[in-house]
């Protein structure tokens, strides 16, 4: 039984470390862009609470929308901080945990947290680093 409320309260943070994450991509679209055209918490079985919000009870993942055609019109800065902020914040809160709570659990969250924000920084397919790269990429090719 024990394990079982490990494996919970993992779930849970992982839930809260992806709202954070997404929030702060959304946050900085606000901010920079004046909107956005979808957010998105989780993956499959989508329930539609407005047009522009998806929630999902299985969460694993996440994303903010922006588009393409409009992304591409504003500076180069802010759309690496746009991409950036995601894995920032992410790296934050994983500091937090390890550095701020003292209990194990805490410390492998934070852990788990860090880790993230560095595999986002990747440039796998799906990750902040990548997704920058190819919307810099296609900025570039339309500025010829």
């Amino acid at each position: 039984m024990h394990i079982l409320k490990i494996f919970f309260l993992l779930y849970i943070m992982n839930i809260v470390s992806i709202i954070i994450h997404e929030c702060s991509h959304l946050l900085t679209s606000l901010l920079f862009f004046g909107g956005y055209e979808e957010i998105s918490i989780g993956n499959l079985f989508y329930f539609h609470f407005t047009k522009k919000i998806k929630v999902s009870p299985i969460i694993f993942s996440g994303y903010v929308s922006v588009g393409q055609e409009k992304i591409i019109e504003f500076s180069y800065v802010k759309i690496c901080v746009f991409f950036l902020i995601g894995p920032f914040a992410s790296f934050v809160l994983g500091y937090l945990f390890y550095f701020q709570v003292s209990t194990l659990l805490f410390r492998l969250i934070g852990i788990y947290n860090m880790l993230s924000a560095i595999i986002f920084l990747l440039p796998l397919p799906n990750t902040d680093m990548y997704n920058m790269i190819r919307v810099v990429s296609y900025k570039v090719k339309t500025e010829k």
